[in-house]
């Protein structure tokens, strides 16, 4: 009987320079390996970063990520180029708005049925047949315990990894219940690091903008919508339920989040924190900071690290 593989690489035939090239710099222990934080709506900055690294010819050989940044991970693992990734993100989520299907609230928030529907549109396949390797996780809601996908169907993978509790219904997969992957590990380049990789770059979204109110309790919901209706009342802000459990996910997993930066080679953190964690509106905006940062810290990487990718950026030129 014939041995499970431990890993899956891909030969195509119309990509096979391509593809080869990247077995070779697995085999060599030359591999890049990138990692998509998750954020919410800041994830759209992961476009930006995908086309900055498009631009400079650095190859993405392995390619994994938490949260959102599992979905645009998916999208750069089916070799997908930056503007169709670009072009998908802002039908997906500007258009068509996954966020906004408001439920009777005894699970959560939102029914998931629009996430559902997105993920198996986009991420029919399995995570095993991805031209480039890939990997996403979750959170285990009994034992508390990571899970790493990187087997079976790519939107369960997806769907498990994006299911904030409290805003989406938690995921099933094994007869398990799976929640975000960002509860526990919001930036997974440790597991990425387990992987035959050479260089790890990580994207990390969870720079925020510190808050300072000027109340000494938060209004009641009464006042907030006073100080909304009325033209002359003064203003109450105060973060809605939605936005609070996100922000609340990212708090979780901020110190290991933190951990991880000393394991990346190259850390980038789009200057992202003055949008909200729902403000699909900024998804141009998001995405240029996302690609000029990047840009620019590419740019000023340092030449011994960058000397491997010199040939295949001028074969690119």
């Amino acid at each position: 009987a014939a041995l499970p593989a431990d890993q899956v690489h891909h030969i195509r035939a119309s990509f096979a320079e391509r593809d080869i090239a990247r077995l070779a710099r697995v085999l060599a222990g030359e591999a890049v390996g990138l990692v998509l934080g998750g954020g919410a709506a800041r994830g759209f900055a992961h476009v930006g970063v995908i086309r900055a690294l498009d631009e400079a010819g650095i190859p993405v050989d392995w390619v994994g990520g938490s949260s959102i940044g599992a979905v645009f991970a998916a999208t750069r693992a089916l070799d997908w180029d930056p503007a169709r990734i670009d072009a998908l993100a802002r039908k997906a989520f500007v258009e068509e708005n996954p966020l906004g299907d408001f439920t009777i609230p005894l699970v959560s928030l939102l029914s998931g049925r629009r996430l559902r529907r997105l993920v198996l549109r986009y991420f029919g396949g399995d995570i095993e047949d991805l031209p480039i390797p890939y990997f996403c996780v979750s959170s285990h809601l009994d034992r508390g315990e990571l899970t790493v996908h990187e087997r079976g169907p790519l939107w369960r993978a997806i769907r498990a990894s994006v299911a904030l509790p409290g805003v989406l219904p938690p995921a099933v997969i094994d007869g398990h219940l799976a929640i975000d992957g960002g509860i526990l590990n919001n930036l997974p380049v440790d597991v990425m690091r387990e992987r035959p990789v050479g260089r790890v770059i990580g994207v990390d979204l969870s720079a925020r903008k510190e808050r300072r109110v000027d109340y000494d309790e938060v209004p009641g919901p009464l006042e907030i919508l006073y100080s909304r209706l009325l033209p002359f009342a003064r203003r109450k802000p105060a973060p809605s339920i939605l936005s609070l459990m996100m922000k609340a996910s990212l708090v979780a997993s901020a110190a290991h989040s933190r951990s991880m930066h000393k394991q990346a080679d190259l850390l980038l953190m789009p200057p992202v924190g003055n949008f909200g964690l729902l403000d699909v509106r900024s998804f141009d905006r998001i995405v240029t900071v996302g690609y000029e940062y990047a840009r620019e810290q590419l740019a000023a990487w340092k030449p011994a690290a960058r000397a491997p990718f010199a040939a295949i950026a001028a074969e690119r030129a």
